[in-house]
């Protein structure tokens, strides 16, 4: 094991130098206390002359700092420039003054350093970097040290974590809004959970994170927050810095006047904020007056639905939309636009919703409302309805998720008019210790089989002037037919391609105007043709036509199958248009990483010997592998048991141990070299076997002559000691009887 500590540093730290006089601002000018290590101060008391005298007159030794003047260190120059490095020299500046802004944190056995924002040079290094965040891993002389306070398990996570925001910063198709929003908001919600020594939703949160589901972590799809206005983005992430620990006694009063800057509306906007109403804090964050214009809305997602919690009640928990996930009576995702389905004079409508804490019985109630009666297409009735959470299939796969999923159908009267009406589903809940949870959602149907407002005007009806009605005729289909993948599976981190036909299935009808459009399951999918539109233009009765889309799928991609949505919209020959939708399913493996420490084999083994093994397995890919075990084939060699090490998840390590009884080889010679495997086994997600091979050779040797006779001789003196017994034993019962038989003849005479 190595027991040393391993340096850490970014890329950019060996570009600092300090610029001494050149800089505007520096660390010796600002105000800040300059600090003086016991070391160099013990020294500065021992300086001779004029230059000692000042040193000692400027030293704070209580607090062992400089006593500063007008705010600057009392032995700087006119020219800026350091007294103590002239009169001294560098190797007599303190260990605060030569090392400032560069900066070291330990974490068991990794130390990291780095350079400061505080510092002007360094932050215009940083802020000037172009090139990806990097670091490079050093070997020192350091000795690790014990730390009974540091928690490795949550510096491993926080450093995992740190990963994960790098990526999100280095991604292009983010902006910056966006970039801040997500990290901020989701190293608050990691806050609290260490807060709360919940280290289980500090998992569950990564595995979100790791995955790159960024939407799934917020209420609403991030990417539809508006960022019109300066003071709703500043809103967004400072309502996230309330959460996060304080620091400093003055950090309270300056969040005050930030939020009273960003809400003067509000005298304690601070106090009244929750982070669970991020992002966008749609109604809390507005003023009555404004509530259209300055707030963000009711947090819709790209369907159009929205999510609000009502002000006027005290809720704890929060109810959200599984907007990544295609359920029983869906056609696709919220976020690729799930919109309800109206047919044979029904509106369907499906909400799956996550709650982030568990309900009383596990229940929510849903009911709907349905809008003004005078004008609506719905009939009315009370359709209030509990529903559970429970699994439920996702993606058309046998793949399941707790969820409550929340549907109704909803009848239409017979003289509704076409449109667009809203549906607005309330649903409430309470949490295990009584609290109320609930929130309301709209969604907006579309009617197209009723009475068209229009038709008066279009056709002449109405004027007098007569007319026949036309015959209704069935309405063109375009359908995914099928589809076929350059590979089987597609390798995380690779490009693949995908030929879709669709086929106009009608007859008689030729459609035109038809535009596709390409629907990926997640940021993970990159779409490489040119634009995730495709204007196909006509296509005859039953001809098909084929869509070559290129991808390419990111290495962090879980294992897994993805629907790939392909949408579709034309019109018939009379300029009616239609919609359609069909989904390609295309099956991600993440490459298997898995490495076995081989334990050390002796050159010889003993016959008869029993020799205990271990094997260390490590899991380095991003994906987990199942029933990993060992097993040892040699000739000469048998394994008392399979070395099971069982499941592992991503970057975990396990251990599997057996007992290997060494015997003779099979043939002629019993004794001599032999050689073998080891052979590691394991699954992956899919159920299919891996295996990787390592070769062991040893040499198998007969048991000592002298071992072979203490053994055989142990039995020989067992064997003569149990005679010795014997024989004593007869002796006296002969005597015995004799004695018994002398005893009796004397009594008779």
């Amino acid at each position: 094991m190595n027991n040393k500590i391993k340096l850490r540093t970014p890329g950019y730290y060996k570009n600092f130098h300090c610029i001494s006089s050149e800089c505007k601002d520096n660390c010796c000018v600002g105000g800040w206390q300059i600090d003086i290590d016991e070391e160099t101060a013990e020294y500065y008391s021992t300086v001779n002359g004029d230059f000692g005298k000042k040193l000692r007159d400027n030293i704070d030794y209580d607090n062992l700092c400089f006593k500063l003047k007008d705010g600057k260190c009392p032995f700087l120059d006119n020219n800026n420039l350091c007294g103590i490095y002239k009169e001294l020299g560098e190797e007599h500046i303190g260990i605060v003054c030569d090392q400032f802004p560069r900066f070291t944190e330990y974490f068991g056995n990794v130390k990291e350093r780095g350079i400061g924002l505080a510092c002007e040079e360094a932050a215009k290094i940083i802020l000037t970097d172009r090139s990806n965040f990097s670091y490079s891993e050093t070997d020192t002389d350091e000795d690790v040290f014990d730390d009974s306070e540091f928690d490795s398990s949550l510096a491993d996570m926080l450093m995992l974590l740190r990963d994960e925001f790098m990526y999100v910063i280095e991604k292009t198709d983010y902006t910056f809004n966006q970039k801040m929003i997500i990290i901020i908001n989701i190293a608050a919600d990691f806050q609290n959970h260490i807060n709360n020594n919940d280290y289980n939703s500090m998992n569950k949160l990564y595995k979100k994170i790791k995955q790159h589901d960024f939407n799934s972590c917020f209420i609403s799809d991030f990417r539809q927050i508006s960022f019109n206005e300066l003071e709703q983005n500043m809103a967004s992430v400072w309502y996230a810095y309330l959460e996060l620990e304080t620091l400093g006694d003055e950090w309270p009063d300056f969040t005050d006047k930030i939020m009273d800057f960003l809400h003067p509306e509000n005298s304690n906007a601070s106090e009244d904020k929750q982070i669970s109403n991020l992002p966008g804090q749609s109604e809390s964050s507005a003023s009555p007056d404004k509530n259209e214009d300055a707030s963000m809305g009711d947090n819709k997602d790209s369907s159009g639905i929205s999510d609000r919690t009502d002000d006027q009640m005290q809720t704890t928990g929060t109810l959200r939309i599984d907007n990544q996930n295609i359920y029983e009576g869906m056609n696709r995702a919220y976020k690729n636009g799930y919109q309800p389905t109206c047919e044979k004079g029904k509106v369907i409508l499906v909400l799956p919703l996550l709650c982030d804490e568990k309900l009383k019985n596990n229940t929510i109630t849903a009911s709907v409302e349905l809008g003004n009666t005078d004008n609506s297409p719905f009939i009315f009735r009370n359709y209030e309805k509990d529903f559970r959470c429970k699994p439920e299939k996702i993606n058309g796969t046998q793949e399941t998720k707790d969820v409550f999923l929340v549907s109704f159908s909803l009848d239409l009267n017979k003289s509704r008019i076409n449109g667009v009406y809203p549906i607005t589903v309330n649903v409430s809940g309470m949490d295990e210790s009584g609290g109320a949870v609930q929130n309301t959602f709209t969604n907006y149907v579309t009617i197209t089989d009723g009475i068209n407002p229009n038709a008066s005007a279009d056709t002449g009806q109405g004027d007098g002037a007569g007319g026949s009605e036309e015959k209704p005729t069935s309405a063109p289909i375009v359908l995914v037919s099928k589809s076929v993948t350059s590979a089987k599976t597609v390798k995380a981190g690779e490009d693949f391609e995908v030929v879709v036909t669709c086929k106009n299935t009608s007859k008689t009808k030729a459609v035109q105007n038809m535009v596709a459009t390409i629907n990926v399951p997640s940021s993970d999918f990159e779409l490489k043709n040119d634009s995730n539109t495709i204007f196909v233009g006509k296509l005859g009765a039953e001809k098909t036509t084929d869509l070559t889309l290129r991808f390419h799928v990111s290495k962090s991609t879980a294992d897994g199958n993805y629907p790939i949505e392909i949408a579709m919209s034309y019109d018939d020959p009379k300029a009616n248009t239609y919609t359609s939708s069909g989904n390609i399913v295309v099956t991600v493996k993440q490459p298997l990483d898995v490495q076995l420490t081989m334990p050390r084999i002796d050159k010889e083994m003993t016959a008869g010997d029993t020799i205990p093994l271990s094997f260390q397995v490590m899991n380095l890919g991003r994906s987990p592998v199942y029933n990993v075990r060992c097993d040892v084939i040699c000739d000469g060699l048998s394994q008392t048991k399979t070395a099971f090490i069982g499941n592992m998840e991503s970057g975990t390590a396990g251990e599997g141990i057996t007992n290997i009884f060494v015997t003779t080889m099979e043939g002629d010679e019993p004794y001599g070299d032999t050689e073998g495997k080891v052979t590691l086994t394991y699954e992956d997600s899919f159920g299919n076997e891996h295996s990787q091979d390592f070769e062991i050779k040893t040499t198998i040797v007969k048991m000592p002559e002298n071992t072979v006779m203490a053994q055989s001789q142990e039995p020989e003196r067992a064997s003569q000691w149990w005679v010795s017994i014997v024989i004593v034993a007869g002796i006296i019962v002969v005597v015995g009887c004799s004695m018994a038989a002398y005893f009796i003849g004397r009594r008779k005479r």
